[in-house]
């Protein structure tokens, strides 16, 4: 039986559905694209792919919807 979430948990978690929001725009706009820039194609390809693997599994731990940004 799933027990209902304190008012503290609720809280900590939109915390961290925010922190969430603003590290994936951080992603987009600040640390992808630098990160993979310099990369051959097919190292550049996997590099994008994880970072989208990482940050929709990090939203789904969240259920935070996934809005790509790009």
């Amino acid at each position: 039986m799933k027990r209902a979430l304190t008012e503290t948990e609720k809280k900590a978690i939109e915390i961290a559905k925010d922190i969430y929001q603003y590290h994936l725009g951080l992603v987009w706009q600040d640390i992808e694209n630098p990160f993979y820039e310099d990369l051959p194609f097919p190292e550049k390809e996997l590099a994008r792919a994880l970072i989208h693997l990482y940050s929709f599994t990090f939203a789904r731990m969240l259920e935070v919807p996934y809005e790509p940004q790009g």
